[in-house]
């Protein structure tokens, strides 16, 4: 559904949210500055309580971003916060949604601007082969590359590192979920506003190069939230149609991984396994928690 709009390209208001980014910020701040969008634009940079040298990467970019608003997002913990700091600090029709560790490609505003004209909710279309190594692109494979991403069989979702909402429709569900602190934020969202009644529309011009995590530990840390996120997921929509993982499902998939370990060849095959293992005591611990059964 799509509620009437201006015939001209909506003001975007892009929000990062970043917590010691140092490292990949000034990148993305790059590939924001190289942007051609013949509409008004903003950048809020939402620090969510950064250790290092984060903020300060921000204010050099104002040289070459001059509608630049640099946030302190710190007053609670969670990406959720900084982005809901952020959208609030833009007054713009629009709000885009990205990432400080990854890059927008060329033509990235211009193709979500144009579609957020016609559209309430948008979707960026993922690259993951630019920023990552082979064996981490076989780990991971191509979600979001071809369309809109559909893992729980419930309704469509995209990442948070790529999306765009009309500012009515942002208000209208609330922003993002800042009672969980957990991943899937993105999901959730997505979720609310089509169950809001606004289409998931995906945009392919509209191109994100994604990093992914490659330490160990930064892939347990990322797969076990997730884990706890899916059971957060399904407490809150079961009622809604979500579907579970019944208990022998799950006791299989849990065999399925003590034996795919032993035929484990090669970097990517461990990584996938590792996240899968991750995610799958993540969804342990997130099921005690939240009182229901989804392991």
């Amino acid at each position: 559904m799509a509620t009437a709009f201006t015939d001209q390209l909506p003001a975007l208001g892009v929000v990062i949210a970043c917590r010691d980014s140092e490292e990949v910020l000034a990148r993305q701040l790059d590939a924001l500055a190289a942007q051609d969008y013949d509409g008004e634009w903003e950048v809020v940079v939402a620090d969510n309580g950064s250790h290092d040298a984060s903020i300060a990467v921000a204010e050099r970019a104002r040289r070459e971003l001059p509608n630049l608003v640099v946030l302190d997002a710190s007053q609670e913990s969670g990406v959720s916060y900084a982005r809901n700091a952020g959208a609030g600090a833009s007054e713009a029709d629009a709000l885009l949604f990205v990432d400080a560790d990854d890059e927008v490609a060329p033509g990235f505003l211009t193709a979500m601007g144009c579609a957020l004209a016609d559209h309430d909710f948008v979707c960026a279309r993922y690259d993951p082969r630019t920023l990552n190594e082979p064996w981490a692109v076989a780990s991971r494979g191509g979600g979001q590359s071809d369309g809109v991403m559909d893992w729980f069989k419930f309704l469509p979702y995209a990442g948070g590192g790529g999306i765009g909402v009309r500012r009515e429709v942002f208000d209208e569900v609330g922003g993002f979920d800042e009672v969980a602190h957990l991943a899937c934020e993105d999901v959730d969202f997505c979720w609310r506003v089509q169950l809001a009644g606004h289409d998931l529309t995906f945009v392919p011009d509209a191109v994100v190069h994604v990093r992914y995590r490659t330490t160990l530990w930064s892939m347990f840390r990322q797969g076990r939230a997730f884990g706890r996120g899916e059971a957060y997921l399904y407490k809150q929509y079961r009622d809604f149609g979500m579907p579970g993982v019944p208990w022998k499902l799950g006791a299989y998939h849990w065999w399925r991984l003590a034996v795919r370990l032993a035929k484990v060849r090669d970097r990517a095959e461990f990584a996938h396994w590792f996240r899968s293992l991750a995610i799958r005591l993540g969804r342990l611990e997130g099921s005690v928690r939240y009182g229901v059964q989804y392991w």
